[in-house]
């Protein structure tokens, strides 16, 4: 890569970020472009040869969250020395500690931008590496079911594809509805997020664990 285009590289990305912080603080809907440019420290033309659309900028933040996503199961997976079950523990507290991190905003613009995905009457123009990420969330978890099947650390009759991408989508779908409601007055009065999380966490490994 030359340097004018690492230059340009540079830029985009750092449009994305500044993106990124204002869409996950305030919500993609209440940012405005000439918000962006401002905070990246950039004319609007600027900002408009790099993403001459809104929407185009909300898909790129969209995939940059879940790649980054991606690459965070990729790194757990990846620790040498632990178990598929211990594997397993340790992407559920991620997924915990994501949604109990000062960012956790971000499972708030992703169940948002998914609503926006299924309702936008002007369709995005290339959704596909934003699908990828996600693809590589599934593929990258899918490595503990062959793992938990060679080390015995997952319960065999259930250490299945049909059964652990289910579990996967269902916490993950559980933490982001918790993070859109968080702030909303609990109807239970006690439960925490962090209790809940850990409740349905729990059932979920004590289910995986071998008899």
């Amino acid at each position: 890569m030359g340097l004018r285009e690492a230059n340009k590289e540079r830029r985009r990305s750092g449009i994305i970020r500044t993106a990124e912080e204002l869409f996950v603080k305030k919500g993609f809907n209440a940012v405005h472009m000439q918000d962006i440019a401002d905070a990246e420290g950039i004319g609007i033309a600027t900002l408009f040869r790099y993403f001459p659309k809104k929407k185009q900028l909300i898909l790129a933040v969209a995939t940059s969250i879940m790649e980054s996503e991606a690459e965070a199961f990729k790194n757990i997976l990846d620790q040498p020395g632990r178990t598929a079950y211990e594997k397993l523990e340790d992407c559920f507290k991620y997924m915990k500690d994501s949604q109990n991190h000062p960012g956790s905003c971000k499972s708030k613009f992703n169940d948002a931008f998914l609503v926006y995905l299924d309702n936008t009457l002007d369709p995005l123009d290339d959704t596909r590496p934003y699908f990828s990420a996600r693809r590589q969330i599934a593929d990258h978890f899918m490595e503990l079911v062959d793992k938990g099947k060679r080390d015995g650390s997952l319960h065999p009759a259930r250490c299945r594809r049909e059964i652990m991408l289910p579990i996967l989508n269902n916490i993950g779908i559980y933490t982001q509805k918790l993070a859109m409601s968080h702030r909303i007055a609990n109807m239970s009065g006690d439960l925490s997020t962090e209790h809940q999380l850990e409740t349905v966490s729990s059932i979920y490994l004590e289910y995986l664990k071998p008899e």
